[in-house]
């Protein structure tokens, strides 16, 4: 009997050495679903994810998660969060963790739950692995905008050098949106706390400078071309030239008539000025990017010391998006893509700059609720979402907009649609004073100016043509009595005085150059009686022409203050050390007709927008 049991007890641990742990088999499910996926059958690599799941329950979160990936490849989010239900984290390796983060995070996003999105992305982004970091940055970025823009900025900026070249214009734009709505103290601190190599910095040091505000480092407005001891020491008012320059614009194609505007205005400054001046050199740019590049090259193989041009967005674009910048450029244009290498800048007449400057001076004024009204278009599409994110960003509320169709003289509907979303105002106060604009417009009983709309403004973008139209509709609905602020595009220059009567009181930015006379610039009118073609719209670019050359001199000086600005033909120009020209607009109101040139509120720097 004892041998019996000794014999029992032998098969017994040799029995439990045979059921020792050892490594599972891989289900026949698991395996045609891995095919499926890779053949892009999402559907059908789900559903067999999910039956391996019931087959081997020791890799049910593995499998749980290769489902729900599956079903975000399909683009179906509603089944990749049933294939999610009830998952842990049991036996899922450090790679697959961070995937399910990643999937949490997504799912919750699209829910609005910025909140739980935070929490399943905390990890530091340098410990994520490469091929899962633009992803990781993307969720980010998005999860911390509603309650930190700076930390959201800073994910979208690591995140840009994974982009393809057609998506980084898109992100760019939400960076700076991003920075818009950070207080400006917030945003000097945490930039300086930024290390130098940080992609954020050169934004945030571009938004710092937009601002009026220090940079953290002074020598980083090492901009323009640094000149040697043997060319000429700057003038007491820091004029010196580079000594030999190329000009390149087109001299034929859609862009031709633009590019002898900038000419024309680049050589009646030339002519202006009786110190000593560079040398020209004259390049047609073509009517193609690889035309610019060829211009490009042949003024460096020209031996140049510095290049103005190109002129289309697309040729800028290229020039420093490949790298072939060897000689600096002024751009007369923004890139579309990469950022002007160092040394260079890009200048523009950007509809951007107008808004943000009308946004400042709206929220300088008082006005806390406006309605935006622009032209159908991306010029009307760009100074809206500019405006919006200042004047939001300033503490006001855009409160509805409305593009205006060209070729339909019928605003009605637009603007009754608008102004009913924007609300009706309740009954003003006793004594309560109405926003001012116009520094000059005090007349009138307080409480009549009080529109019966709860709106404090109107922000204008839109053509001469429609304008004449608009008003008499505003009128219509009882919103004419509201002061409007409009950008330059509204004024035709060479306007119909009967008719632009409709414009009166509305207060436009616009270039100086045709508000005033200036020293040192050449006078507009005199240009006018030479140039025909100078009264109209090709005015604007005789001065940003004018300018080109004006700052070509300048630069050095520039460069070497922070603080430093230059009265220019089109504004106030100063430069941010991270290659853009700055300009902030002049002001006119329209009075009888014409256009008179207005002065800055109180409270408003005119260098700074």
């Amino acid at each position: 009997m004892a041998r019996w049991l000794t014999l029992c007890l032998l098969a017994l641990l040799l029995a439990g050495c045979g059921s020792a742990p050892r490594r599972e088999s891989v289900p026949e499910a698991a395996r045609i679903a891995e095919s499926l996926y890779r053949d892009g059958e999402f559907a059908q690599a789900a559903a067999a994810f999910l039956a391996a799941a019931d087959e081997q329950r020791s890799r049910r979160n593995f499998f749980q998660l290769r489902a729900a990936e599956a079903w975000r490849e399909l683009g179906d989010l509603d089944a990749a969060e049933r294939a999610l239900e009830d998952i842990g984290r049991r036996r899922l390796d450090e790679e697959e963790s961070l995937r399910l983060d990643l999937l949490l995070a997504e799912l919750a996003l699209r829910r609005d739950d910025s909140a739980s999105a935070q929490q399943w992305l905390t990890r530091p982004s340098d410990t994520v692995p490469e091929q899962f970091r633009a992803r990781y940055h993307d969720l980010a970025g998005r999860a911390w905008a509603p309650t930190d823009p700076y930390l959201a900025a800073a994910e979208r900026a690591l995140l840009h050098a994974y982009l393809r070249p057609a998506e980084q214009p898109d992100n760019l734009l939400r960076i700076e949106s991003l920075l818009v709505r950070v207080p400006n103290a917030e945003l000097a601190a945490r930039t300086a706390a930024l290390p130098p190599d940080h992609p954020l910095y050169r934004h945030a040091g571009r938004a710092l400078s937009v601002r009026g505000l220090p940079l953290p480092r002074i020598d980083d407005r090492s901009i323009g071309w640094q000149q040697d001891g043997s060319t000429p020491a700057a003038d007491i008012d820091g004029y010196r030239p580079p000594q030999r320059v190329a000009l390149l614009l087109p001299a034929q194609g859609p862009m031709a008539a633009a590019g002898r505007a900038v000419r024309e205005g680049f050589l009646a400054a030339y002519f202006e000025e009786q110190r000593e001046r560079p040398e020209v050199l004259m390049f047609d740019t073509g009517s193609s990017v690889e035309d610019a590049l060829a211009a490009y090259r042949g003024a460096v193989d020209a031996g140049v010391d510095a290049v103005v041009g190109p002129l289309s967005r697309d040729s800028v674009a290229a020039l420093f998006d490949r790298g072939v910048v060897t000689v600096p450029v002024l751009a007369l244009n923004r890139s579309t893509g990469a950022p002007p290498p160092p040394g260079s800048l890009s200048f523009a007449l950007a509809p951007e700059e107008e808004a943000i400057a009308i946004a400042e001076r709206l929220a300088h004024g008082g006005a806390r609720r406006v309605v935006g009204i622009a032209t159908a278009g991306d010029n009307g599409n760009r100074s809206l979402a500019a405006f919006r994110a200042r004047f939001e960003a300033l503490g006001g509320v855009v409160a509805a907009e409305t593009l205006l169709a060209t070729g339909d003289p019928n605003f009605a509907d637009a603007l009754r649609a608008a102004f009913d979303a924007a609300g009706h105002a309740a009954a003003p106060l006793p004594g309560e004073a109405p926003l001012q604009v116009d520094p000059a417009a005090s007349a009138g009983d307080p409480a009549a100016a009080t529109p019966r709309y709860a709106v404090d403004a109107l922000f204008l973008a839109v053509d001469p043509e429609q304008a004449r139209l608009l008003v008499p509709q505003l009128k219509l609905i009882g919103a004419a009595d509201m002061p409007m602020a409009a950008t330059s595009q509204i004024h035709a220059v060479a306007g119909n005085r009967q008719l632009d009567r409709e414009l009166d009181g509305i207060v436009t930015s616009e270039v100086p150059w045709l508000l005033i006379d200036q020293p040192g610039i050449p006078d507009y009118d005199d240009v006018a009686a030479e140039l025909p073609f100078a009264v109209g719209p090709a005015s604007r670019l005789l001065a940003f022409g004018i300018d080109a050359f004006r700052l070509l001199a300048y630069l050095e000086f520039l460069a070497q203050d922070p603080y430093a600005q230059l009265q220019g033909a089109t504004g106030t120009l100063r430069i941010d050390g991270f290659g853009r020209v700055l300009r902030t607009p002049g002001w006119g109101v329209f009075r009888n007709g014409e256009l008179r040139p207005l002065r800055p509120p109180a409270g408003v720097d005119a260098g700074a927008h």
